[in-house]
């Protein structure tokens, strides 16, 4: 060792290895032609070699109609494509990516003939665009059917060419795309169909029994039954009366080897005839149970119906990818945006019918659905999956109207459409989401298609009185009030109607507050629960601050009058009479807290506008009066309805008036005056003095030490002393 290092003596092996890394660096770079596993035909490798150079003819053009993104992306569709096929060795799949190479070629063709026209001065701008969009209308349906079928760098490969090349992609294949995801409209046929189909399950021994080789081999056993049945009644015919239990050995037979293969083979059967070893090897072979459990009929439709929901979230994707970027550029994005929302409403009724727990209810009452059935492991992953594609549909739609709902957008899409086609969108869409289908589909739904309402409104208004304009709201004036009327008279609507209020009050509150809230909501008294519903929803709506301006006019006049219904609600709760036996006890709490809250909402927006809590003196003394017998009639002075009476009675002037008088006077031993105050002072202080001295006086007459004992003896009383 020389200084510590090793010596290329002490390690060999550490040589040999830098020889051979050397060694395999310098045969690597020699130039070695990697060969290919699989010989390509002839076809093939001529395809390939020109989708090379059409591509290398694409991307080293320099003054290109498409821009480089887009080349690149065109481009890599096909290499990738090419390179794919190396490793393929279905023939149907080698087929398929073939014809979409082949069809690839033909319009890069078509665009490098087109990049070199627009090159010379002759054609025009616009002939060289119009023939790049008919060449580039295959790719995008190409690029769908790779990303939704394909995997690997294929995949990734068309999703890059449907995003840069969405300008181009035909409204066919977007329609196509969206009747995928829709699937079947018809669930009550659906239904049907399974229903009929679900003894089917029952019927499978009874197919197996047609089966052919099943057959062939009971007959096969018969005949076999049969001939030893008359070879044993020949031979006990033959021996007679003789009973020698050494005869029973005859019935034994013993075959040779040439014998026993004959038999297996059936050499001496017929033509049509299966020998045994040919039974017993095609049952292991063609039976559904030589791979595993077999599945029933029914087993093998839910594993389609699977797959299939998988497929429609990559189809899903890729509309994404399209309203994300092209839905504010192409008018057939609002067409997209419909066609999603049905889906939406179709995958969540289809979700809660897989579960089989949930009873969607019928628009004829004569027909009688479905019980649930027993749900299996198939069934509930089915479930989960139709579940899982409704909540992706969803954030698809309110990303996509979140998108396209800006001033900007609003303005740029009006034009699209005239006034009167957007007001027949809206009609439309609020007229269907009324039906039970849509409202048994659940909440996530009812957002989504309230917003997609809004859209259609504000379209509308842009389109006929301009975006800047605040006033003009015509057609969202006339589906609220539609809304209002049909949530207090008709039935299983409620959840839309007060979705599509939610929208319209957080962004046009102006159209809410001209509903005739109050007439509606007196005249609920025979429908408690939307009474309360309509109660709570205004509350809710005025404790929220409202813009200043003409959009909020009316709004303190909205809160006075609902004050004084909500006075009325609670005064109904106090009454001793047959209608107020028949209201329970539940019922007369939560209309209690509702009415409550509401005059807290009510005196809020009034004193928020500048104003007083309660219009009038009388106004007042009598919401006074009935928080008091409220809070009175309390069964004990706690909880949600009491805290409410509280704040009420705080906030209103006249509430000394009417409070108690334990109340009054656990206020008056508050309020003191100063005389009061100065001698309740010189009191304490005398107190605390006399306290002082006595203490003193304590201390003073406290033992300090022993005064006898031994220890005293011994002198250390100044020690104890000291301690």
């Amino acid at each position: 060792m020389n200084g510590g290092t090793i010596s290329q003596q002490e390690r060999p092996h550490q040589k040999k290895l830098v020889h051979r890394r050397k060694k395999h660096a310098k045969k690597g770079s020699s130039g070695v032609v990697l060969s290919c596993s699989q010989v390509l035909d002839d076809s093939d490798v001529a395809l390939r070699k020109q989708c090379i150079e059409l591509c290398r003819s694409m991307l080293s053009a320099s003054d290109h109609p498409l821009a480089p993104r887009q080349r690149n992306a065109l481009c890599n569709l096909p290499l990738c494509i090419a390179l794919f096929m190396v490793g393929v060795e279905d023939v149907e799949s080698k087929l398929a990516l073939r014809e979409h190479l082949q069809e690839l070629e033909t319009a890069l063709g078509k665009l490098v003939a087109a990049s070199t026209n627009a090159q010379s001065k002759q054609n025009k701008s616009g002939k060289v665009q119009k023939a790049i969009s008919e060449a580039l209308t295959v790719v995008p349906r190409i690029a769908a059917e790779l990303f939704v079928n394909g995997s690997g760098l294929v995949k990734e490969a068309a999703r890059a060419a449907w995003r840069e090349l969405g300008d181009f992609i035909p409204a066919e294949t977007l329609s196509s795309l969206c009747a995928s995801v829709r699937g079947g409209g018809d669930l009550d046929a659906d239904d049907d169909n399974e229903d009929k189909n679900g003894d089917e399950d029952e019927d499978d021994d009874d197919d197996e029994a047609d089966d052919p080789n099943a057959a062939a081999k009971t007959e096969q056993f018969e005949r076999a039954t049969a001939a030893l049945k008359l070879q044993r009644e020949a031979e006990k015919a033959s021996h007679g009366a003789n009973d020698d239990p050494a005869g029973s050995d005859d019935d034994i037979v013993l075959m040779d080897t040439d014998t026993m293969f004959q038999q297996l083979l059936g050499e001496n059967e017929g033509k049509n005839s299966k020998s045994l070893l040919t039974s017993f090897a095609a049952s292991g072979l063609d039976d559904a149970d030589a791979n595993g459990q077999k599945m029933s009929k029914r087993q093998k439709r839910l594993r389609q119906r699977q797959e299939d929901v998988l497929g429609k979230f990559r189809e899903l994707e890729l509309l994404e990818v399209f309203l994300t970027r092209f839905g504010d550029k192409k008018n057939i994005g609002v067409e997209i945006l419909q066609e999603l929302y049905s889906a939406l409403a179709i995958c969540c009724r289809r979700a809660a019918r897989s579960a089989g727990a949930v009873q969607i209810p019928d628009e004829d009452s004569s027909k009688t659905k479905r019980k649930g059935k027993k749900v299996s492991r198939v069934d509930n992953t089915l479930r989960q999956l139709e579940a899982t594609l409704a909540q992706r549909i969803a954030k698809v739609l309110q990303k996509a109207l979140r998108h396209i709902s800006g001033p900007s957008a609003i303005s740029k899409i009006a034009g699209w459409h005239d006034a009167d086609d957007w007001a027949k969108f809206a009609r439309t869409l609020f007229a269907d989401s009324l039906t039970s289908k849509v409202a048994s589909a659940g909440q996530r739904p009812i957002e989504v298609g309230s917003l997609l309402l809004y859209f259609f409104c504000a379209a509308h208004h842009a389109a006929a009185h301009g975006a800047a304009n605040e006033a003009g709201w015509e057609v969202a004036d006339e589906i609220a009030l539609t809304a209002l009327q049909d949530w207090s008279s008709k039935k299983d609507c409620e959840r839309w109607c007060e979705g599509v209020l939610t929208v319209f009050a957080g962004r046009i509150p102006s159209v809410l507050l001209k509903l005739p809230w109050l007439e509606h909501i007196r005249s609920c008294s025979s429908r408690p629960f939307v009474q309360r519903a309509q109660v709570s929803f205004l509350a809710n709506r005025l404790s929220q601050p409202l813009p200043k301006g003409p959009a909020s006019e009316g709004t303190v006049q909205l809160a006075e009058g609902f004050a004084e219904l909500c006075a009325d609600l609670l005064e109904s709760t106090l009454k001793d009479d047959a209608a107020d036996a028949i209201m329970s006890a539940s019922h007369k709490h939560k209309l209690r807290r509702e009415g409550l809250k509401g005059l807290k909402a009510a005196m809020k927006t009034r004193t928020r506008r500048g104003e007083t809590a309660a219009a009038t003196d009388d106004i007042a003394k009598r919401m006074v009066k009935v928080a008091t017998k409220v809070r009175d009639a309390l069964p004990a002075r706690r909880g949600e309805v009491y805290q409410l009476c509280l704040h009420v009675l705080r906030s209103l002037p006249q509430s000394n008036a009417g409070a108690s008088t334990e109340n009054k006077s656990s206020k008056e031993k508050r309020l003191r005056t100063s005389s009061d105050d100065d001698s309740q002072g010189a009191k304490r202080r005398r107190d605390q003095a006399s306290t002082n001295e006595n203490a003193t006086a304590v201390k003073k007459n406290k033992v300090s030490g022993p005064k006898s004992g031994p220890q005293v003896a011994k002198g250390n009383k100044t020690a104890f002393k000291d301690m």
